[in-house]
């Protein structure tokens, strides 16, 4: 397998567990099974670390529309909302909370 075969499967694999991700049906076979092929890419030096790391947010923008940190940064947020009873938060329209 050439390094662009494996960068495109594995991107279509990320694609994938994004979109059941977002769809609120994750799919932690699918997932696992993924890190184990990035994970043996790394191994086998088709891919590197940081290549694998790139494509992991690549296709994380392409699903969810923000990066990994700002997603995680909106979660914390909502979720610390939800602890405070704070409605604030949930006053902002929603298209307004999540970008894209």
């Amino acid at each position: 397998m050439t390094p662009s075969n494996f960068k495109s499967e594995a991107y279509r694999q990320l694609v994938d567990i994004f979109t059941k991700t977002q769809a609120k049906t994750p799919d932690a076979e699918a997932k696992a099974r993924t890190q184990g092929f990035i994970y043996a890419g790394q191994f086998m030096g088709v891919i590197s670390k940081e290549e694998a790391q790139t494509l992991i947010e690549l296709a994380h923008f392409d699903v969810f529309k923000m990066s990994i940190a700002r997603r995680v940064d909106l979660e914390a947020k909502q979720k610390q909302a939800f602890e405070e009873m704070d409605e604030a938060f949930f006053e902002i329209p929603t298209v307004l909370r999540q970008p894209g």
